[in-house]
């Protein structure tokens, strides 16, 4: 799904998606529903995690900007879950027996996934570094870039 709203460059943004269905996912920008995406689209094999870019898209379309704490659950959060992560909750306090996978993202030795143990490996130019002004948890800030600049991007 992509985001309706807008988000500013060197400013720290939430970003995050939830897929109900099949046929039922949305958007997510600063606690806020911001996009829905209805068409039919049902995994083979989920075999692989994209984070800051869209894993199956070798055409690119990566973040320019920093990301922190990814988080994903294996259920759906609520609107009010969601309000709150955007706030500055730490992903880990929220639902943490139904997270499947969480990285800090604050250097390199931190680019691996607490929960399952998995290696994150930079690709397509990235680069691992390490943040001195922490945000709130799970945000993303974004900074100046060319195309589809006025559209957040969120795998779900």
């Amino acid at each position: 799904a992509r985001t309706t709203g807008s988000y500013a460059d060197n400013v720290w943004s939430h970003m995050a998606g939830t897929a109900v269905s099949a046929t039922e996912r949305y958007a997510w920008l600063d606690g806020v529903q911001s996009g829905v995406n209805a068409v039919s689209s049902v995994p083979v094999s989920l075999d692989r995690i994209g984070v800051g870019a869209r894993a199956f898209d070798p055409a690119a379309l990566f973040l320019n900007g920093m990301l922190l704490w990814p988080t994903i659950w294996r259920v759906g959060l609520t609107a009010d879950e969601m309000y709150v992560l955007s706030r500055g909750l730490d992903p880990l306090r929220m639902r943490r027996g139904e997270i499947v996978f969480h990285s800090r993202m604050l250097s390199s030795a931190d680019a691996i996934d607490l929960i399952g143990g998995l290696a994150m490996t930079a690709n397509g130019g990235a680069s691992l570094a390490f943040v001195n002004d922490v945000p709130p948890g799970g945000l993303v800030r974004l900074l100046p870039r060319g195309r589809n600049r006025d559209r957040a991007r969120v795998a779900a």
